[in-house]
């Protein structure tokens, strides 16, 4: 698995239950985890080129240590991650992005852009560094098409919120605002 060096999200589309699923911490399914990847500190053993992480999920009381690094396999974002990197299914889009992609990338680097979700993702920068958007997702999903052609919104307003909803129905607001706004 590629090496995750900052905070790394996934926007996962339209995908099978079967073909893709959230895994917490713990190695076992759960309907949503966050995870919050901390600092680096320099000369500080504990945060080691700043691959720790905070997570949390519906079963957790608040913040907790991750497990291992946030590059890891063993922990949430890579086993979520992991059919990415195994599967190329006909079933599958992804975009993959981040404030400051992997030196592998052909994306251009910048700490000054955020990172967001879907249709979000009109009003940030993000890196997108790899994705699968093809046929029938392309159609579906025009939006995140745009944004993997480097284009964002272009007019009023500079700012939108939308309510995403997990597959078990809990509910989380999105804010994302444009450098406008």
């Amino acid at each position: 698995m590629a090496t995750l060096r900052s905070l790394l999200l996934a926007a996962l589309l339209w995908v099978p239950a079967e073909a893709l699923s959230c895994y917490g911490d713990s190695g076992q399914p759960v309907d949503w985890f966050v995870v919050y990847k901390l600092p680096a500190h320099s000369g500080s053993r504990d945060t080691p080129k700043g691959l720790t992480y905070k997570y949390m999920d519906q079963n957790s009381d608040g913040w907790q240590d991750g497990v291992g690094y946030i590059n890891s396999s063993e922990g949430a974002v890579g086993r979520s991650l992991q059919p990415l990197y195994r599967k190329n299914s006909s079933q599958l889009a992804f975009l993959l992005y981040n404030d400051q992609p992997p030196k592998s990338s052909s994306a251009r680097d910048s700490t000054g852009h955020g990172h967001t979700k879907g249709k979000q993702l009109t009003y940030t920068y993000p890196l997108v560094y790899d994705h699968k958007l093809e046929g029938f997702f392309a159609q579906k999903l025009p939006d995140l098409e745009t944004v993997i052609k480097n284009q964002h919104v272009l007019h009023e307003p500079w700012n939108s919120s939308v309510i995403l909803t997990s597959q078990a129905g809990a509910t989380f607001q999105s804010f994302a605002k444009f450098g406008k706004f």
